[in-house]
């Protein structure tokens, strides 16, 4: 379109020139262009997750106490004969001041506490150990007492079988705990801390204890422990606990959050430490920046701490329940802190009224009335009253006065009364209800009850709340028309939640309590999954003991988790039946299975409620398994691995891929991307040099990149837990799920070790250094040349990087096997073989029957190394004219009819 149609000199050389125009202006666009999508996508992109991490700490805030359910709460009043304020003989009738708590809730017999006012035993066992902490924490989450447990049984059945040296100390232990428990009865739940099976062996335990003293009927509940380590760690907990354990302030955090979860969670959000960055809202939060995730989760709490409300004379007596107060609307973290240090200085530290926050100015200052007559009316009245000068302004107050309780407690009433002030108290106060709106209020509990508006009308709001059914019989709709025609305002909105209130005043927003479901206790407790844990997926397990009923094993990957496998459903070709154990081991024996070993198996059902799975590794099972990969030894693992040479796609992929720069104290840390390492190691060129590097995965991830024979190159992924910021290192590393101590140990036992099971399998007479297709060219021979044999080479495998492959030809066509390099030696076959030797026997065992008989080009050799390895030589014997071999297998004492290989 910039081009002329023209065919002449002049018109050529015009459009010539519009070319060089056209390019210098789009090389000069270019560079900022690209920069505005990049910047343009990065913020939408940070802005996707800065929501999804806000959503999530919403549904958190949200999650509601124990006993938590609306559905049965209902406002109690206060006796005012129970009170006995007021004294007859020292004031008048007239001079009574009303006295009144309309929202206070009490305990009934058949009624729960009302919400977040629990007392709770909370119980943290260690982790590892027999430790087991008790701390009672009161209905404001004070600690009351605490008992420590320095031995806990193993089970049920090692506590009835206990020896009689350990009962003394266990009978100890127990007194301990039945006193703890009565001195403070009554106790509303029991708060039990997922640290693992011990959390599950503690209830069992505390279940069976609760029976003996009759409290079997009390609520146990787990709770997941992902803000108590949170807490246990921060300054918080330092300032309120310096002389106390990590597990005395983790039990702390756990009771106060099965208590209110809100603010619990609140007091992680602090602007020095930030230590709420600590928990992972979302796998990609750590690319955005820490003070724009700190405005994501800030607006989630406020929104909820408004919903809920804020109670503002208990949160002045007790500090730890202060973190909420930062989020009411208007207030902020300072002028919270400095409204709490002015409710603290007050008598018995109490507010009576919502608008004793407010401060009035005096008749000389200059001040905008507001619309509200009757409020006008009341601040003038109070104006010269120094006793309820307030500290917020009238903005302030106006924006904040509807998320404020004020409750007050018999004893703080009673206190009040006589310490000399006006106990005088507004039940509106106790609601939702803005005091602008308390006009509108007033006149519908008197319409509703057929009074006349004089200075009783509190009376009305009372009656009203008592029964707020009375409202119902008011026309709503007709009395917003009439205000917005007279006096053009529109309240139909306000006049509906009015009524609302009336009913239940600040009903709480948050959801009914949930108890933690079968499924979710077994993942807190064993950190799987569905994904990771389920049938059809493959695992290894260690062999703990054979029996004739079957063997029982524990999955290395996770010892919380013990495995059971049939005899039946073993690699073998006849089901094993044994009638005793001796049996069973010596046939177990014969397929390398012995006690201590580690297998390769298929999980056949998960048992959740005994922290159990059912194994087979019967060829059938390990066939029908998800992943066909894993089953072949070819399996999706952390590593990514990539051939030299043939990565343009790696490549390329690796480049669109965000950069991420660390700052790791290792000698062999660089900061390279997988182009720059390869680069690195290629001009190194030895085998086993080493590169770690930051990981495109993100900040929790490392990449060790290394040096494998032939110029492969590996790549290991590294995934960090527990890190103090995302620019640290990890205190725990995993490596294909599992865990080591520091780099150093991953480099020697993934790298160094598996690279020495490499030198060794390679230093075997079959290995060969030709290419894969050589090596099948060079079997195709040999078979030609000897058909009964079973000609068999090891290489290593171009198709998969850092693996061997063994070709071998049983019949017509090249076969091959996958044999993987493990810290622990090799994986072949879905067991883990700790020498070559083993592990070519096992080869061969497992196509023995295929047809076999030794190469005649490789019959020296290959009997030379099979003494090597220590089988014996074979014997040679005549019967009918056609001779045959009989090799016996020293591994398993069984002899076998087979032809030499």
């Amino acid at each position: 379109m910039f081009l002329s149609d023209r065919s002449d000199m002049l018109a050529t050389e015009w459009n010539e020139q519009r070319r060089l125009i056209f390019k210098d202006v789009i090389g000069q666009l270019q560079i900022p262009l690209q920069q505005y999508i990049k910047n343009m996508y990065t913020k939408k992109a940070a802005t996707i997750v800065g929501l999804k991490c806000e959503s999530k700490l919403e549904d958190m805030l949200m999650s509601g106490p124990i006993g938590h359910d609306f559905d049965k709460w209902e406002p109690e009043k206060i006796d005012e004969d129970e009170l006995n304020l007021i004294d007859d003989d020292q004031y008048d009738d007239q001079d009574q001041h009303h006295v009144h708590d309309s929202n206070h809730y009490r305990r009934k017999s058949n009624k729960p506490a009302r919400p977040t006012k629990h007392r709770i035993l909370s119980i943290c066992p260690e982790s590892e150990g027999d430790r087991v902490t008790f701390v009672m924490l009161d209905e404001d989450g004070i600690v009351l007492d605490t008992v420590i447990w320095n031995h806990m049984p193993a089970s049920l059945l090692k506590l009835q079988n206990m020896h009689h040296e350990n009962k003394t100390q266990w009978q100890k232990q127990v007194s301990d705990f039945i006193h703890l428990f009565r001195k403070h009865d009554p106790v509303d739940a029991i708060a039990i801390c997922i640290t693992g099976m011990n959390a599950v062996r503690t209830r069992e335990i505390i279940e069976y204890l609760l029976k003996d003293i009759r409290k079997e009927h009390l609520p146990l509940e787990y709770v997941p422990d992902h803000i108590a380590k949170i807490y246990e760690s921060s300054s918080k907990a330092k300032r309120e606990f310096p002389n106390q354990s990590l597990m005395v302030k983790r039990a702390v955090s756990i009771g106060r959050f099965l208590n209110d979860p809100l603010t619990e969670i609140a007091g992680l959000f602090n602007d020095v430490d930030q230590d709420i960055l600590m928990y992972k809202f979302h796998p990609l939060q750590d690319m955005l920046s820490k003070e724009l995730l700190m405005q994501f989760l800030e607006k989630a709490f406020v929104r909820v701490v408004n919903k809920v409300g804020l109670d503002i004379n208990r949160v002045t007596q007790h500090k730890h329940l202060q973190s909420t107060a930062r989020f009411v609307s208007g207030w902020g973290p300072r002028k919270a802190d400095y409204i709490l240090k002015w409710v603290a200085g007050l008598p018995n530290s109490i507010i009576m009224q919502r608008r004793q926050l407010i401060h009035v100015a005096k008749k000389s200052d200059d001040a905008n009335p507001s619309d509200d007559s009757n409020l006008d009316q009341d601040e003038k009245n109070k104006a010269d009253d120094k006793s309820v000068q307030g500290i917020l302004g009238r903005n302030v107050f106006y924006v904040c006065a509807g998320f404020i309780k004020v409750i007050l407690s018999v004893p703080q009433i009673r206190a009040a009364s006589m310490g000399g002030r006006d106990v005088t108290l507004d039940v509106l106060d106790n609601t939702r209800i803005h005091p602008e709106s308390y006009t509108y209020a007033v006149d519908m509990a008197v319409d509703a009850l057929d009074g006349v508006r004089d200075s009783q009308t509190h009376l009305y709001v009372e009656k009203a709340m008592k029964d707020p059914t009375k409202l119902d019989d008011l026309d709503l709709d007709a009395h917003a028309e009439h205000l917005l025609s007279v006096k053009k305002i529109r309240k139909h909105t306000t006049l509906k939640n009015i009524k609302a209130e009336f009913h239940c005043g600040f009903k709480d927003p948050r959801n009914t309590y949930r108890k933690l479901s079968d499924n979710e206790v077994f993942d807190y407790v064993t950190g799987e999954s569905d994904q990771t844990l389920n049938r059809n997926i493959m695992v290894h397990a260690q062999v703990i003991r054979i029996s004739e009923r079957g063997i029982k094993l524990a999955l290395t990957d996770n010892p919380n988790i013990t495995g059971f496998m049939k005899l039946s459903h073993l690699d073998s070709r006849d089901p094993i039946v044994c009638d005793s154990r001796d049996e069973a081991i010596k046939k177990c024996k014969r397929l390398d299975i012995e006690e201590g070993a580690v297998v390769e198996c298929v999980i056949l059902e998960v048992q959740k409620d005994r922290y159990s799975v059912v194994l087979s590794m019967n060829p059938h099972d390990m066939a029908n398994a998800k992943n066909k990969d894993f089953m072949t030894d070819v399996q999706v693992t952390p590593r990514d691995v990539i051939r030299t040479g043939g990565g343009n796609n790696q490549s390329s992929s690796s480049s669109n891929r965000q950069r991420i720069k660390r700052s790791i104290n290792h000698p062999s840390f660089r900061n390279f991307d997988y182009q720059q390492a390869m680069e690195y190691l290629n001009q190194q060129g030895q085998v086993g040099n080493v590169v770690i590097r930051p990981s495109s995965k993100g900040y929790d991830h490392l990449t060790i990149t290394y040096m494998f024979f032939n110029q492969q190159i590996i790549n290991l992924d590294v995934v960090e837990k527990d890190k103090q910021d995302q620019n640290s290192l990890g205190r725990i590393l995993l490596v294909s799920q599992k865990q080591y101590s520091d780099l150093d140990e991953i480099v020697y036992k993934c790298v160094e070790m598996e690279l020495e099971h490499a030198r060794k399998l390679m230093e075997h007479a079959k290995f060969s250094e030709l290419s894969n297709s050589q090596i099948e060219q060079l079997l195709l021979r040999e078979k030609s040349e000897n058909p009964r044999g079973i000609p068999y080479r090891i290489g290593l495998s171009e198709k998969h990087p850092g693996k061997f492959t063994i070709f071998y030809v049983p019949s017509v066509k090249v076969k091959q096997q996958i044999v993987s390099l493990v810290p622990d030696g090799y994986r072949y076959n879905h067991r883990v073989f700790k020498d070559a030797v083993k592990l070519l026997n096992a080869f061969k065992k497992s196509n023995d029957g295929k047809g076999s008989a030794s190469s005649a080009q490789n019959s020296s050799s290959s009997s030379s190394h099979h003494h090597r390895q220590g089988s014996s030589s074979s014997n040679h014997h005549s019967s009918s004219g056609a001779s045959s071999s009989r090799t016996h297998d020293n591994n398993n004492g069984r002899s076998s009819s087979s032809r030499q290989w």
